[in-house]
């Protein structure tokens, strides 16, 4: 996350957020759909001071009846020994707490504002793409391009995953 970085994160980021190299800018998903758990934030002490953070589920946008109604939760925490911390759950009227898949892209699921370095742990369940290809495979290219990839590993993104260069690869196991 940037200095004081406020992001929109997408079905897109989620579903895209681990995949499988197949050269050193395309990859294939390994999730074909998801359902968010939940999502936890610690904001990162920049300074003495208000190191806030602020958090909002989607409403799901003009035209869209999701049922999430429009509201900020935020910790404004100060100081080096308290930290900023918010721990959340997808309102089971919104559209977060679905399954998702390919077919809600860029719907926004959650806005977020954290000092740069936070931590955003997002946890969810996965419904694993399978097949190697071909007719009657569930394999579907990642929308993002990725930089410096290697073919056959598996990375996973930070957020946004817009940002091509935020690819880390993948050292556990997915279970």
């Amino acid at each position: 996350m940037g200095s004081n970085a406020s992001v929109i994160v997408t079905v897109n980021d989620i579903i895209e957020n681990m995949f499988a190299a197949s050269g050193g800018t395309t990859g294939y998903r390994i999730y074909t759909a998801v359902k968010l758990r939940s999502v936890e934030i610690w904001g990162a002490v920049q300074t003495p001071g208000n190191n806030s953070i602020s958090f909002s589920w989607s409403d799901g946008g003009a035209g869209q009846d999701v049922g999430t109604p429009s509201q900020t939760i935020v910790d404004t925490s100060s100081g080096l020994q308290d930290i900023p911390h918010l721990c959340l759950r997808p309102p089971s009227s919104s559209n977060a707490s679905l399954w998702l898949s390919s077919t809600n892209n860029a719907d926004p699921l959650f806005y977020l504002a954290a000092p740069q370095y936070s931590t955003v742990d997002i946890s969810f369940t996965a419904l694993l793409a399978e097949g190697a290809g071909g007719a009657g495979s569930q394999q579907t290219a990642i929308t993002t391009a990725c930089t410096g990839a290697t073919a056959g590993l598996i990375y996973q993104r930070t957020l946004p995953s817009a940002s091509v260069n935020s690819l880390v690869p993948f050292l556990g196991q997915v279970a």
